[in-house]
């Protein structure tokens, strides 16, 4: 019989503070959904990503009271949007005269539940994996609908709540076993639909292959995602997924990642049911350079491989992932090199795009507090980088611009290193500030400045404070992040899109669709100026037209010149 509770699961609003995204399906909440419906428990899932931020069909139904339960899936930068959603769904819901439980999860929540509750006036956090809390809690609420939250979530292991004495109750999740982290990434994933083909039309129709394609010729719509790990290994400063099971349990756990036999069987199932032509896996762990690591990954593309000349996997199906530098090292006793024998693997295998977590060109950067990256040195970023595009790999090489700790010839000397790495066919993910996330080491960090972003609650006006951005030590830094404003990716576009047009309108040149490559030329043009680094003008300048005349893009070769 149907248990007599509905469901709404929302994501948060899509991000827009990187160089670039695609809309891709939430995964962590389809996984609850599918927990709950397989269940007999009824739960709808809205994606904002995809409305553009509208409630749509479902705003009827949370007025006239059909939801006994919502649940967000808020983020940290997008705080006072969320908060601002949380408020207004309670108000239309409290129009019906019917109780309903609002609740929320992921990272953000976990690491700074007692903000999120307070000014969300949330019944809940639910803590880690949170398949088995949000189904308990689902059960007793349906039993005991009329009780406190205490009553009704008091022997629940996951969850945080306020007390009848208004003090927080935190109740860790059961630390995780290797077999409950296997049934809820394969066992479930397995026996579960992703609605690809809504993300991949609505990808078509914003035109992101065009955009893409400009740069790489292997950039494909039908793209599917996996996640095989349980958590990251490292401690990067500006990071606080490696702290996020240890959050939700109280003690650290191990990595967990599925057996290669169950990540191949996962691939097979994906293709039978979605046909991709791209898996992405969006592990931070798929592998981490270790022995384990390796021979992980090792085994995994030799059973892709094998798959391959057997038919069951097209020749053609690519595999990205996520990396970083020490994952392709080997470091030996006064010697560190590339692991070539990996490397060749992967091409076997049919891997093509790394995201490749750099974040600065510096050594000093990349052992600050900040970013806290000791495991690779600035040469064996270089060293990686090229043997991947000597390779016929595409690394896409991720930057944080602003690091606080950053001089102007740091970020100088990053942005012409980049610009180098663009003439050899890299793509560039850049983020302009750090971002001091509850959980991150730098959030704690004694020795930054920290801004807060601010958001009124119009329903009782109260005034919350958030963290936004990291402010640069460098005083004429911050004097030019402070004066233009610069908070998200999107704010230095709009500084760019001056010098984006000037290189437009000099060629006379009416694009469809501008190159990524050139928003990033035109990004660091911007910054030189700012900067008053012209002594780099001129060189960003000379490399949009070498990038412009070698790909052509429809230009003729005496307007470039």
């Amino acid at each position: 019989m149907e248990n007599k509770i509905n469901v709404l699961l929302l994501t948060s609003f899509k991000d827009k503070t990187i160089m670039y995204s695609v809309v891709s399906p939430p995964l962590g909440l389809l996984r609850l959904q599918h927990y709950l419906t397989t269940r007999n428990i009824s739960c709808d899932l809205l994606d904002f990503g995809l409305t553009d931020g509208q409630l749509g069909e479902y705003l009827n139904l949370i007025e006239s009271g059909y939801y006994d339960i919502i649940g967000f899936g808020v983020a940290q930068e997008n705080m006072g949007l969320d908060l601002g959603l949380i408020w207004d769904l309670r108000k239309r819901v409290s129009n019906s005269r019917k109780r309903c439980l609002f609740i929320a999860g992921g990272q953000a929540a976990t690491h700074n539940y007692k903000q999120w509750i307070t000014e969300g006036e949330l019944d809940a956090i639910l803590l880690g994996f949170a398949e088995k809390p949000l189904y308990e809690l689902c059960m007793k609420f349906s039993e005991f609908p009329n009780n406190h939250i205490s009553q009704i979530a008091g022997n629940i292991d996951g969850i945080v709540y306020c007390g009848i004495d208004g003090n927080f109750v935190n109740r860790p999740s059961r630390q995780l076993a290797e077999s409950e982290f296997t049934e809820l990434n394969y066992d479930e994933c397995m026996d579960m639909h992703i609605p690809y083909e809504k993300y991949w039309e609505y990808t078509a129709k914003e035109g992101s292959v065009e955009k893409l394609n400009m740069d790489t010729q292997k950039f494909f719509i039908e793209t599917v995602r996996l996640y095989t790990s349980s958590h990251c290994s490292w401690k990067c400063g500006f990071c606080n997924s490696h702290s996020f099971l240890k959050a939700s349990q109280g003690k650290h756990s191990r990595i967990y990642r599925l057996k290669p036999t169950l990540i191949h069987q996962l691939i097979l199932d994906h293709i039978e049911k979605y046909k991709p032509k791209v898996f992405l896996f969006n592990d931070d762990s798929l592998f981490d350079g270790s022995k384990e690591g390796v021979t992980h990954i090792l085994e995994l593309c030799q059973l892709i491989i094998e798959s391959k000349k057997k038919g069951s996997i097209e020749p053609d199906v690519i595999f990205n992932c996520q990396a970083k530098v020490a994952d392709f090292l080997i470091k030996e006793p006064k010697v560190r090199r590339v692991n070539s024998d990996l490397i060749d693997v992967l091409v076997e295998a049919g891997f093509y795009h790394f995201g490749i977590g750099v974040e600065s060109f510096s050594d000093r950067l990349l052992r600050s507090p900040s970013i806290n990256k000791k495991a690779f040195t600035e040469k064996d970023a270089h060293m990686v980088i090229s043997a991947l595009l000597e390779a016929g790999l595409s690394p896409s090489i991720n930057i944080i611009l602003f690091v606080p700790e950053a001089t102007v010839d740091e970020i100088v000397y990053t942005m012409k290193a980049l610009t180098n790495y663009i003439l050899k066919g890299c793509q560039v993910a850049m983020t302009p500030l750090m971002r001091p996330n509850p959980g991150s080491p730098i959030y704690y960090q004694n020795d930054i400045d920290i801004v807060n972003a601010k958001w009124v609650n119009p329903h009782n006006n109260r005034i919350v404070f958030y963290p936004s951005y990291c402010v640069p030590n460098d005083k004429k830094i911050a004097e030019v992040v402070n004066k233009f404003r610069i908070r998200e990716f999107k704010d230095m576009a709009k500084i760019a899109d001056i010098e984006q047009d000037k290189i437009i309108k000099s060629l006379s040149w009416n694009p469809s669709v501008v190159p990524r490559t050139i928003t990033a030329l035109s990004v660091f043009l911007a910054v030189s100026k700012l900067l008053d680094r012209y002594d780099m003008v001129k060189f960003f300048k000379e490399t949009v037209c070498e990038i412009l005349t070698r790909n052509s893009f429809q230009l003729k070769q005496e307007s470039i010149n």
